[in-house]
């Protein structure tokens, strides 16, 4: 079963809520990244554990735009915004499968 959490960024303000790193559960893996098309930090599906039931084109793309210039989201877990360091993690604030 899959968590996510609530990041928070101090400095502008902008929010997350996402697993915050490598992710799964039942049937997907998931990855949070960052989308340098809309700046958002988004959990993106990079695996499915029975791949018949997804297509290779919907892998390793952002649920918000669709684009796939995805970035890690670093160890110092920056704001896509303002560059900044988003707080500790606040959570688990939902749990998916």
């Amino acid at each position: 079963m899959g968590s996510h959490y609530l990041f928070n960024c101090p400095g502008c303000g902008y929010s997350a809520e996402v697993s915050g790193g490598p992710d799964g559960g039942f049937s997907s893996q998931t990855e949070t990244r960052v989308c340098t098309a809309c700046r958002e930090v988004v959990d993106v599906l990079v695996g499915f554990r029975e791949p018949a039931l997804i297509q290779p084109e919907d892998l390793n793309r952002c649920p918000e735009c669709e684009g796939r210039d995805l970035l890690p989201w670093g160890e110092s877990r920056p704001c896509p915004r303002c560059n900044g360091a988003m707080g500790d993690p606040i959570g688990p604030t939902r749990l998916w499968d």
